[in-house]
């Protein structure tokens, strides 16, 4: 995903995968009945993951309304663990890519392609209230409520709070964009490996990672990252699954 995944940048298209030009386009957003009274002038930053594509001229309309387009799938953005700040993220549908994840854990709106298409049309910026995604087949397949996860992650303020990981290079996500994912949610990553069994949880690239038989021999029990990734979505972390 973050090879070809192309999110938006100024006056740039997004570019995908072939697998992703498999998928059907997104349907045709109506304009609105009824123009909303007054333009949003504060800027936004806004990041776009997957499934659509922007044409030159509505990058260029967006970037007139004042929005800043991220490449977060340059890999500048994770070099420090972090992906820069974003104030709306949006997606023709709900994957476990970063961006996504992070957008979860930092409470930002997540919202359909329709708010591009609608605010391209009336030519100023639509409240993202009446936009957010609905992924009915994703929250189904992973159990959680995309809206409901949001909101806790806005009234918990990161639910790795003080929780400490440790990192295997073998994950994929990338190390770094885990890492970014962690730091997100409030948690930490230690450099070095644990010793012992304790509060650290160790987060390996699965059966064949080359440190799983390290952390057998010490007794120390680790998980696949799918841990962290099914964590965010449902703001907490189901310690008796994911085992390795």
């Amino acid at each position: 995903l973050r090879s070809r995944t192309q999110a938006l940048k100024k006056s740039d298209d997004l570019s995908f995968s072939d697998e992703d030009r498999k998928k059907p386009p997104p349907k045709k957003s109506k304009v609105p009945e009824h123009k909303p009274a007054g333009r949003q002038k504060k800027a936004k930053k806004m990041t776009g993951c997957v499934g659509f594509t922007v044409s030159e001229r509505q990058s260029e309309r967006l970037s007139m309304l004042g929005i800043e387009l991220l490449d977060v799938c340059s890999p500048d953005q994770y070099s420090e663990g972090e992906l820069t700040t974003f104030d709306v993220l949006v997606m023709n549908e709900a994957t476990r890519c970063p961006p996504f994840l992070i957008a979860i854990n930092r409470g930002v709106p997540v919202v359909s392609v329709a708010w591009i298409d609608d605010s391209d049309a009336w030519a100023e910026l639509q409240p993202t209230e009446a936009y957010l995604l609905h992924d009915e087949q994703f929250e189904a397949k992973y159990d959680f409520k995309l809206q409901e996860s949001i909101k806790m992650a806005k009234e918990s303020g990161g639910f790795l709070d003080g929780q400490s990981f440790w990192i295997s290079p073998e994950v994929k996500p990338s190390e770094n964009e885990v890492l970014a994912i962690i730091s997100s949610a409030g948690g930490l990553v230690l450099r070095k490996q644990p010793k012992k069994q304790g509060d650290v949880i160790v987060l390996l690239g699965g059966d064949g990672d080359p440190d799983l038989e390290y952390f057998r021999k010490k007794g120390i029990t680790a998980h696949r990252v799918d841990l962290l990734l099914t964590g965010c979505l449902k703001q907490f972390l189901e310690l008796d699954r994911f085992k390795l």
